[in-house]
């Protein structure tokens, strides 16, 4: 267990209100100025280390979770009702994060956007409300 959560814990919740992953992020009309044959093959490789990642990452969380109920710690879920409560609270960070990403790139709701769709979500559905 990386965190050493067990040595002053006896009680964890799982929200999944935070999610890791790493982020490959071009800016297109760059990216469009590589050749063909190599934009294939940078896309490709993104798309393998991504998948990669999340899946050591989620392989991580699962061992790490069962490590924890082996030294006897409580581990809780919480509702889907709850988990939505949770994200309406965040979502003034959200928007942090769009108006940092914009100051440097000016895409920072695009930015947000395409984290979300690669892991399956829906930021204009989820944090947006539409």
């Amino acid at each position: 267990m990386l965190s050493r959560l067990d040595e002053v814990v006896k009680n964890l919740t799982l929200s999944d209100h935070l999610f890791g992953t790493h982020v490959f992020f071009f800016r297109e009309e760059n990216f469009k100025k590589f050749p063909k044959d190599l934009q294939k093959v940078v896309m490709e490789s993104i798309l393998v280390a991504c998948r990669q990642q999340q899946k050591e990452m989620k392989d991580l969380d699962d061992k790490s979770v069962e490590s924890m109920k082996q030294k006897g710690i409580k581990i809780w879920s919480i509702s889907s009702e709850e988990k939505a409560r949770w994200i309406a609270a965040t979502k003034k960070v959200y928007f942090e994060h769009e108006k940092r990403i914009d100051q440097s790139s000016g895409d920072g709701r695009v930015f947000m956007r395409t984290v979300f769709k690669s892991l399956g979500r829906d930021y204009d559905k989820e944090i947006l409300g539409n």
